[in-house]
């Protein structure tokens, strides 16, 4: 699938940065649950979801209405059959996407309840790293990388697909999202994993001599004095030497 490349990274993996200002050095945030996090750590993995197991609807297939471009009435009507042809494979191309594994981050450096609440339960963490370092740490060897900021004014019919996958209804505007599509090299790619909702990318812990996630912050909805214990050993664990850890400055 083709789409517009605004800038490359020098980083080693190829990562085309896609309709966005974003910079390598931009600062991104996650929340996630605690064991999955800890489970990163331990096995050195990032695993990425499939975007058709997402929670929005919109994600897993857009309705055909937003395919179809305007006609004006009473005026020379294009070749419908060759119109139609069009608008389907434009679908498809979209549908088919949904099996790309995404990773989805923050641009918001001050923390949100809302998102400690949409993505974590009591015991969540949200982490932070930049974007060419965790492109650094990771080594996607059958992917392509596509990284870009996503727009919030929804979809219409004369975006290109490219466009679509960094698109979002204007109720999620709040989220300031960073997203990253692996890109599958090769179409048969998860012939043997079609059942699969994500992936497993191997992780380095350290990028030049430093931690990946330079942050940790524990959820406010952990009590204090359990927030102590955890950040003592978070502290105290080799695979988060040189990262803050702290708790939530939010007062539940």
């Amino acid at each position: 699938m083709e789409m517009d490349e605004s800038q490359q990274s020098s980083s080693k993996n190829k990562v085309y940065y896609v309709l966005s200002e974003l910079r390598p050095h931009t600062s991104i945030y996650r929340y996630m649950d605690l064991d999955f996090f800890l489970c990163m750590l331990k096995r050195k993995k990032l695993y990425v979801s499939k975007r058709r197991t997402f929670h929005d609807k919109d994600e897993k297939q857009l309705p055909i209405k937003f395919f179809l471009p305007p006609h004006v009435v009473n005026t020379k009507q294009p070749n419908l059959k060759e119109e139609t042809e069009a608008i389907m494979e434009k679908w498809r191309s979209y549908r088919e996407t949904g099996d790309w594994p995404v990773s989805c981050w923050t641009l918001r450096n001050d923390e949100n309840y809302l998102m400690w609440k949409s993505y974590t339960t009591k015991f969540g963490v949200r982490i932070a790293t930049t974007i060419d370092t965790l492109v650094d740490s990771i080594t996607p060897n059958n992917y392509n990388i596509w990284c870009g900021q996503l727009t919030y004014k929804g979809f219409h019919a004369v975006q290109e697909i490219g466009e679509m996958l960094f698109s979002k209804s204007a109720y999620y505007s709040n989220e300031e999202e960073v997203r990253f599509y692996f890109e599958p090299k090769s179409a048969n790619l998860f012939d043997d994993t079609a059942s699969d909702n994500g992936i497993e990318i191997p992780l380095k812990l350290t990028v030049g001599g430093h931690h990946v996630f330079s942050e940790v912050v524990l959820s406010p909805f952990i009590k204090n004095d359990a927030a102590k214990v955890l950040c003592e050993m978070l502290q105290n664990m080799d695979e988060l030497k040189d990262c803050q850890i702290k708790k939530s400055h939010i007062r539940i």
